[in-house]
């Protein structure tokens, strides 16, 4: 880490001078290298952590009821071991609220905890999940994805987080970035003796757009002790904000190892945008509409998605719905 913090100041300090920053500039590159140093005095307080294989999961979620439905009915169907889940969800309206509560009752036997977020802390709400957690890891969803491969998540969470970032949503058949809107180049592929043949390794600092981006709240692990102390750091309002906030912190988690499993696992299907700090780009499916639909009794036809062969790790697919059953998501379709 002392390390990191040299390189920190040799990259972006010493090359400008002080002295021909702007004030808005020097307090943020002060404020970037406070908190790398606070993280690393809190690193050498701790120690280093050996990591058990206990891991929970984290999804992020507003006024998107039914595409919640299909990524939890995915992750319960196609995934083996899967880790205790954390919904932290927001909603615009009372019709939105209910749907929520439509699907706790939906998800009631699994092992699904819905909190509400409170007005305006979605920080606090995140830090007060992040501390409860008895889990040494934790990766984090977002409800526009799906689950789109059987996976046994035990394989996922076995790696050492102080050195490897490991990814759901990367794999070889990725060569698009579509927040770029561009091709992008896969990387050089690790010759690493703890890879399992399913999974590939390569280092994050010498990808390319989704390959060059560790620091992702769509299906990457992390150590739970860590994405807490640097979430205490950092200041944010939205999901959104938060995955920008965690940049700061990018030098450290670049150096680590990338791996994921050959044929991405899931996938961002983003066929509407529900947040208003960053615009990204998306589908017009209006979220309005879909709770119409949900209220219908409708439900995603997710499982038409199973086995997509994505090329991007958002990608925009034919939206199909379906009546929906009285027990909205099977057992398990494994074998």
């Amino acid at each position: 880490m002392r390390k990191l913090l040299k390189n920190f100041i040799n990259k972006f300090i010493n090359p400008l001078g002080l002295t021909a920053l702007k004030s808005k500039d020097y307090i943020f590159v002060q404020k970037r290298y406070n908190n790398l140093a606070t993280l690393y005095n809190k690193r050498c307080a701790n120690g280093r952590q050996a990591l058990s294989n206990s891991t929970s999961c984290i999804v992020f979620s507003k006024d998107r009821s039914i595409q919640l439905h299909a990524l939890l009915s995915s992750y319960f169907e196609l995934v083996t071991n899967p880790a205790p889940v954390t919904v932290l969800y927001h909603t615009s309206s009372t019709e939105h609220y209910q749907a929520y509560r439509d699907l706790a009752d939906i998800f009631v036997d699994f092992q699904v905890h819905f909190q509400r977020q409170h007005p305006g802390k979605f920080k606090e709400d995140l830090l007060g999940i992040l501390s409860r957690q008895k889990s040494d890891k934790i990766f984090f969803l977002v409800d526009d994805m799906l689950f789109v491969e059987k996976i046994d998540l035990d394989n996922f969470t076995c790696f050492d987080t102080d050195i490897f970032v490991p990814s759901l949503r990367l794999g070889q058949n990725l060569n698009f970035c579509y927040t770029l809107q561009q091709k992008q180049p896969l990387p050089n592929w690790l010759n690493n003796p703890q890879c399992p043949p399913k999974m590939m390794s390569w280092s994050w600092q010498d990808g390319k757009f989704d390959w060059a981006y560790p620091l992702s709240v769509d299906g990457h692990l992390f150590g739970r002790w860590e994405i807490l102390a640097m979430t205490e750091l950092l200041d944010f309002t939205a999901p959104n904000t938060y995955e920008i906030a965690l940049q700061q912190f990018s030098d450290i988690f670049e150096t680590r190892i990338g791996i994921a499993y050959k044929k991405s696992a899931v996938v961002n299907i983003p066929w509407n945008k529900v947040q208003k700090e960053h615009d990204n780009l998306s589908g017009s499916i209006h979220q309005d509409h879909l709770l119409a639909q949900w209220r219908a009794g409708k439900q995603i036809d997710y499982q038409k998605i199973y086995g997509l062969p994505n090329f991007s790790a958002h990608q925009e697919v034919s939206l199909e719905l379906k009546d929906r059953k009285a027990f909205g998501v099977a057992r398990k379709i494994h074998a």
